[in-house]
C-alpha cells in the first residue's frame, strides 16, 4: 500500500520506512552495465540525475498464458492477461482469473478499471457489474490520496456511465442505473465539493428515492437553489448529464 502509485520523489523514503522483509530489492546501474529484469517481475526505475539509457523487452504478448498461469499460478500479471486472453471463449473463467489476480494486487487500478470494462464489454448481468463498481471505488477511496483518486476517476467515470445509462431505461433495472449513479457521485463530489461555490458548506439534496441531486451553496448570499422537481428518470438522466459535464471539465 506504502508504494501504490507513490511518487518518484518519495520512493526512497518510503522504502526506508518499510519493515526489512517488505522492502524491495534495490541495485544502484552505473554507466556501461546492463541489467536483465526476469520475466513478470514488476520493477521501476529512479534517476539520481541527467540519464541517457537504452532497453528493450520481450513482447508478453509472445508469451503462453496457459501455461505461464500453471507455472506461475501466484503472478497476478500472468493471470491478468490469460484472463484477457480467454474472455470472449470462456467468460466465467475469465471473471475467475480476473478476481484471483485481483486479490494478489487489489491495489492494481488499472486491473480493477479494465475488469468493469470486461464486464460491460460482456453485458455481464448487473448485479456482480454492481459489486465491481463499488469495489472500485471503495479501493480508491481507501487506497489514494485525492489528488490520485481524481486521476484515477478520470477513467473510471466513463465506463461507470455507460452502465448507467444502459440500464436507466428499462423499469425492472433502474434499482442497479440509481445505485451505480449515486454511488460515483458520492465519490465524485467528496473530491470536488471543496471547489464548488460554498466549499465545504455544499450539500447533497436526496431526490427520488436515493439518487442524489447537487445543490451548491451560493458563495455571496449562502442560500440554496430551489429543490429540482421532476419524475425519476428525469432526475437520473439529470445526473449522468452532470458526470458528463464533470467528465468533459477533468478532461
Amino acid at each position: 500500500r506504502a508504494l501504490a502509485l507513490c511518487p518518484a520523489s518519495r520512493i526512497a523514503r518510503v522504502v526506508a520506512s518499510l519493515p526489512p522483509e517488505l522492502r524491495p530489492l534495490e541495485v544502484v546501474q552505473k554507466a556501461g552495465e546492463g541489467f536483465f529484469v526476469p520475466a513478470l517481475w514488476w520493477h521501476a526505475t529512479c534517476n539520481e540525475g541527467p540519464t541517457l539509457g537504452v532497453g528493450s523487452q520481450h513482447h508478453v504478448f509472445d508469451l503462453d498464458f496457459r501455461r505461464a498461469a500453471d507455472e506461475h499460478g501466484d503472478s497476478a500479471f500472468v493471470l491478468y492477461h490469460y484472463a484477457c486472453e480467454i474472455h470472449k471463449k470462456d467468460p466465467p473463467g475469465a471473471a475467475a482469473l480476473f478476481g484471483a489476480a485481483l486479490r494478489r494486487e487489489p491495489l492494481n487500478y488499472y486491473y480493477l478499471i479494465n475488469q468493469l470494462r470486461f464486464f460491460l464489454n460482456l453485458v455481464w448481468p448487473p448485479k456482480p457489474t454492481l459489486d465491481t463498481i463499488h469495489s472500485l471505488l471503495v479501493a480508491v477511496d481507501q487506497g489514494l490520496d485525492p489528488l490520485r483518486q481524481m486521476l484515477v476517476l478520470r477513467f473510471a467515470v466513463p465506463s461507470i456511465v455507460d452502465f448507467v445509462e444502459w440500464h436507466m431505461g428499462h423499469d425492472r433495472l433502474l434499482k442497479y442505473s440509481r445505485e451505480a449513479c449515486h454511488a460515483v457521485l458520492e465519490a465524485v463530489l467528496r473530491l470536488t465539493t471543496p471547489f464548488l461555490p460554498g466549499g465545504a458548506r455544499s450539500r447533497l439534496s436526496i431526490a427520488c428515492g436515493q439518487a442524489p441531486l447537487p445543490l451548491a451553496v451560493c458563495s455571496v448570499c449562502w442560500r440554496r437553489p430551489a429543490r429540482p422537481t421532476g419524475r425519476g428518470g428525469d432526475d437520473l438522466g439529470a445526473q449522468v448529464l452532470l458526470l458528463r459535464l464533470l467528465r468533459s471539465e477533468a478532461g
